[in-house]
């Protein structure tokens, strides 16, 4: 088979480029190592038909490319349920309040809005497109978020609210993140408070389900996607790529490959990667989420008087939200970074029982009898070893100084973890996956 351009991943990235390819006149053939589209987006249906979404859902109001494609194909998005008290626990205590800024006094306040600000400043040192190049990157690389939490003059409520904030948006401790790569991803956004999008008005979900944009996406590319087949190999010679596969080969003019970075760094390629850049992609690792979705006969918290929402960081689980559909009450609870992994050594009974034992403390005794309880366990999925996306660990950015998104001959990058605005959330991803398509429309028109 020989197309124009085949794109190598069908999550959201691959399929806006596929999308816009197919749109601006060229052949697109997509192929997909799963038997499904959607990569980290996978939107399953409840007992009742209402989605459920194991893997990325929230929207904020200013990811502009996802508004954009959700308005463009007919999609509906509502705020997440924010009516009601909210909980959180930072460092044993627990504090309750309504509306955006936690009700823990006004030392604790102040502390937050210092921590945030110094988070912003240091931001606006680093460009998203060459973190490794700013004055203060090799210091910044050197460190771990954690570090830079442990010696900012915070009390301690507040740092570890920036803490828990962090782990819900990255799936992994603060030890595990150099403090480059996080100050990279809040600039990419425009600031923290843009990265970690914390309050209910700027948690927008689909209403159908975030797989119905993958859905949409992919209706608009006249060639059916190739699935089950991983792509193993990519050869670039004077006349066009040829993809190898283990059912044959694929020639195209121009490749775009919009999987996740231990994925890319497994395809043989000829030429070689840089070493740097081979080196940067080898880096990457994935965040450790457990995602349940826990449904009962009615949102009984609500009656409390609580919002569904919490968060802490020093319980099992990071953070809870309310997805309630019609009148049965659901709550979609997160466990992260090392307390995910050590979960992850137990059954899944054990698991599940001692995540509600957790949010018992929160919700009281009715919350240890869901009537269903899904789970997506993204570590053991071969083709997506953990979610949300991949972060780069100390001194991994200065070492490789390599751009994600640059191109190697006739392949181009895409992906949220090439992603200059909003790297590592959605908009990241479908914004790489617009910027690839726009590289390879260039290239082939020339």
């Amino acid at each position: 088979m020989t197309v124009d351009v085949v794109v190598v991943g069908a999550g959201a990235s691959g399929l806006t480029a596929a999308s816009d390819l197919a749109a601006a006149g060229f052949s697109v053939q997509v192929i997909e190592a799963r038997d499904r589209i959607g990569g980290r987006i996978h939107t399953v249906p409840d007992r009742y038909g209402h989605p459920i979404e194991y893997g990325a859902e929230f929207v904020g109001p200013h990811q502009r490319t996802m508004l954009a494609l959700a308005e463009q194909h007919g999609l509906r998005l509502a705020p997440t349920w924010d009516d009601g008290q909210h909980i959180g626990t930072f460092g044993g205590s627990e504090r309750r309040w309504a509306g955006d800024l936690p009700g823990f006094g006004p030392r604790n306040l102040l502390g937050t809005a210092i921590g945030v600000g110094l988070l912003d400043t240091l931001a606006r040192t680093v460009a998203p497109a060459t973190p490794w190049a700013g004055r203060l990157a090799r210091r910044l690389d050197r460190r771990t978020v954690a570090d830079w939490l442990r010696s900012a003059p915070l009390p301690g409520e507040a740092s570890g609210l920036l803490e828990a904030a962090m782990r819900s948006i990255f799936a992994a401790d603060m030890d595990e993140i150099s403090l480059l790569h996080a100050l990279m991803c809040i600039r990419s956004a425009g600031g923290f408070r843009r990265y970690i999008r914390s309050s209910g008005a700027q948690q927008l979900r689909f209403v159908d389900g975030a797989g119905a944009l993958c859905e949409r996406l992919m209706a608009t590319v006249p060639t059916p996607p190739i699935l089950g087949v991983p792509v193993t190999a990519v050869a670039d010679g004077s006349s066009g790529a040829v993809l190898t596969t283990e059912t044959g080969t694929l020639r195209a003019d121009r490749v775009v490959l919009a999987v996740p970075p231990r994925h890319a760094a497994a395809i043989a390629f000829d030429p070689p990667l840089p070493e740097g850049r081979s080196d940067h992609l080898r880096a990457a690792r994935p965040g450790t989420v457990l995602k349940y979705h826990l449904a009962y006969d009615e949102p009984f918290w609500r009656a409390a008087g609580l919002s569904g929402k919490t968060i802490s960081n020093d319980a099992l689980v990071n953070a809870t939200f309310d997805f309630s559909t019609g009148d049965q009450g659901v709550l979609a609870a997160f466990v992260v970074g090392g307390r995910a992994r050590r979960l992850l050594a137990e059954n899944p009974q054990a698991r599940l029982d001692a995540v509600l034992a957790d949010l018992a403390e929160r919700f009281g005794p009715a919350v240890r009898r869901p009537v269903d309880a899904a789970i997506h366990v993204w570590n053991e999925d071969p083709w997506s070893p953990g979610c949300f996306a991949g972060f780069q660990p100390p001194g991994s950015w200065t070492s490789s100084r390599s751009c994600p998104s640059r191109a190697h001959g006739r392949v181009h990058f895409a992906g949220t973890e090439t992603a200059t605005r909003f790297h590592g959330a959605m908009e990241g991803a479908v914004s790489s996956g617009r910027r690839a398509a726009a590289e390879v429309a260039a290239a082939l028109r020339r």
